[in-house]
């Protein structure tokens, strides 16, 4: 007999995955693009960065659903090949994105 799933990280995973969608609309529509910074007063985004967010979030928001429903084997590989690079890579966008901005 099969465990019912983990409530609580299924609903995150859910909403995660749903953040991956709004970020991966701003990657085809200039309107939905993200900003760097607080309340949208940064830079924007390229398209890489808007990119390695909703990949990022994606993949994080379907890690989560999975493991609700016990499939841990998707953290695995998940972490170590796929999230730590977005997420230096995210770092460098961040600079690269930001590094023509005036500082005031």
């Amino acid at each position: 007999m099969e465990s019912s799933p983990k409530i609580i990280p299924l609903i995150v995973g859910c909403l995660v995955f749903l953040c991956g969608v709004y970020y991966s609309v701003g990657v085809f529509f200039e309107n939905f693009r993200g900003r760097w910074g607080r309340q949208k007063e940064g830079e924007k985004m390229s398209r890489v960065s808007q990119t390695l967010w909703a990949l990022m979030f994606l993949l994080l928001g379907a890690g989560a659903v999975l493991s609700a429903f016990h499939f841990t084997w998707a953290w695995n590989w998940l972490l170590p090949f796929v999230v730590v690079p977005c997420f230096v890579g995210l770092f460098f966008m961040g600079w690269y994105d930001n590094r023509d901005a005036v500082e005031t």
